[in-house]
């Protein structure tokens, strides 16, 4: 990605989904927002 990351374009759309319903589904995971570094090598 090669930037920093910007709350309200990065943060902010897993906030609104988990504050959702369609989130109901979704237990006992960890929401890792960290721009991808965790699936590069």
């Amino acid at each position: 990605m090669k930037r920093f990351g910007d709350p309200e374009k990065d943060i902010a759309p897993v906030i609104a989904f988990l504050a959702g319903p369609d989130s109901c589904y979704f237990s006992g995971q960890s929401v890792i927002v960290d721009g991808a570094n965790s699936i590069m090598p």
